[in-house]
């Protein structure tokens, strides 16, 4: 499985990412991370095939300088064969003129067979089921993507609850999902993911730390209004573990559209022998 993290505000951040130490808790093996900081209609890129980033790289990310934005989402990657770069989240694609970063945590391989997945405008570039579900969800986003502005929160979770519920039938499909001035969180409900609405960050630094990694997120004038999302509670109040099949939507900093997890299927009720 892999662990999580994202972020989406107002202001342009700061984001500094320091790995934990080189032992892979839970028995993993740990193959491969990966950053994406979106500044407006653009991201900065950073990922790698490896356990742990070299020196060089923990080193410019820990001081803050080459992730800047208004939101982001970072990815631990932990399986069981080898991993390579084309394989590595988050995945990034253009759609409508900004780029849309992605990373998934769990295992939807049966959307590689399933006919109603096959990819129209975009196609995976590696091999994993992370990759070719985020390619199938932004072919739902373009049906109803604006010619101009962010797209709206509502019309998003219109289109991406029940295509999220559809994937996840095929198993675990935590997600993140970030655009400029959107972050759509979606969980199938195993190992979970929690979210944190902050009405305002203040003018100190958010501090976050698991087992993982500790992540630090700054502002110049303060962080203002932002949300947070993660594979586990990172040390701070106020987090909420997401329902199975619960999808939100952020803008401005605050959760901006929310729908619910779809009621249970029962089984049709038997007719009795007749009286």
């Amino acid at each position: 499985m892999g662990e999580l993290f994202g972020i989406s505000g107002t202001t342009e951040m700061a984001l500094s990412l320091r790995f934990a130490g080189a032992q892979t808790p839970r028995g993993y093996r740990e193959e491969g991370w990966g950053v994406a900081a979106l500044r407006g209609p653009a991201a900065v890129v950073l990922k790698e095939p490896a356990a742990r980033p070299d020196a060089a790289t923990a080193t410019m990310l820990r001081d803050g300088r080459a992730l800047r934005g208004e939101g982001a989402i970072a990815y631990i990657r932990r399986w069981t064969h080898s991993a390579s770069l084309k394989n590595c989240h988050p995945f990034v694609r253009e759609l409508g003129g900004r780029e849309w970063a992605f990373a998934h945590n769990g295992n939807v391989a049966g959307v590689l067979r399933d006919a109603d997945w096959r990819p129209r405008r975009f196609s995976p570039i590696g091999g994993t089921d992370s990759e070719f579900a985020f390619c199938a969800l932004l072919d739902r986003i373009t049906e109803v993507l604006p010619a101009g502005g962010p797209p709206d929160p509502e019309v998003l979770a219109s289109v991406l609850h029940p295509a999220s519920v559809a994937i996840a039938r095929h198993g675990m499909f935590n997600y993140l999902l970030l655009t400029q001035e959107r972050l759509v969180v979606f969980s199938s409900g195993e190992y979970g993911l929690y979210v944190w609405e902050m009405e305002d960050g203040g003018a100190g630094a958010l501090a976050l730390a698991d087992e993982d990694w500790d992540i630090r997120v700054g502002a110049a004038g303060g962080l203002g209004a932002c949300v947070v999302a993660a594979s586990n509670p990172m040390g701070a109040a106020g987090w909420r573990r997401l329902g199975r099949g619960e999808l939100l939507v952020s803008a401005s900093g605050r959760w901006a559209a929310h729908r619910s997890p779809p009621p249970p299927r029962r089984p049709p009720r038997r007719s009795g022998p007749p009286a």
